[in-house]
């Protein structure tokens, strides 16, 4: 099992995880002789990267490395453009500003002017529609900013970072579900085989006997 999960380790993008950080390539239930998998795969918390019919390929995790990666190319250059939109939207709107006090203070309209109105409120105009579209630019470069690219948000999916914590509950969850259903002894045991930034995880499952109804007595 080590030298398959080695092996697999060459295969599957782990170099951008954290020196602390493993990959969940796989878990299963194991020992169980009463209650089916199905039953007990529901309380998994954590749901490995998808991959192609089953063989060590993870395209998507793949597609979203490579979005990462020209994400933090990038991501300086995004903090700049959204100063320039900033300073570009706001010179704009700033003279369209201008004009509206010129207009108000000019001795070319007599006080109550139609002409003055009607200047004024396609100025006004302008610039509710400049600030439109100066937060719609803005909104799209701040959006790739916090949730990244195309690639990472759309085509790929993160890497699933292997939490010893929610394994832990996960195991609790299956082991009182197993009570519930009569099983009062049982227990479940999380085993991690962990090598080359890879980790697969075991349910392991000691069912016990079944507590069976003797007698009921009104």
């Amino acid at each position: 099992m080590l030298a398959a999960l080695c092996f697999l380790g060459s295969c599957i993008p782990t170099k951008p995880l954290a020196e602390d950080e493993y990959l969940l390539y796989s878990q299963k239930i194991k020992k169980n002789k009463y209650v089916e998998d199905d039953d007990l795969e529901v309380f998994y918390r954590q749901n490995p990267n998808r991959k192609i019919l089953y063989l060590p390929i993870m395209p998507y995790l793949y597609a979203y490395f490579a979005g990462k990666k020209k994400y933090e190319r990038t991501l300086s250059s995004d903090s700049v453009r959204l100063v320039k939109i900033q300073k570009k939207f706001n010179k704009k709107i700033e003279a369209k500003q201008e004009r509206i006090a010129y207009l108000a203070d000019s001795s070319n309209y007599k006080k109550g002017s139609t002409k003055l109105d009607k200047d004024t409120t396609a100025l006004i105009k302008d610039i509710r529609q400049l600030r439109q579209k100066m937060n719609k630019k803005l909104f799209k470069v701040q959006e790739r900013m916090e949730k990244g690219n195309f690639l990472m948000s759309t085509v790929g999916s993160p890497p699933v970072v292997y939490d010893s914590t929610l394994a832990a509950y996960t195991a609790d969850q299956m082991s009182r579900f197993l009570q519930y259903k009569g099983f009062l002894d049982a227990e479940v045991a999380v085993k991690a085989d962990t090598s080359e930034k890879l980790v697969t995880v075991n349910y392991m499952v000691d069912e016990g006997e079944p507590y069976l109804i003797d007698s009921i007595i009104y």
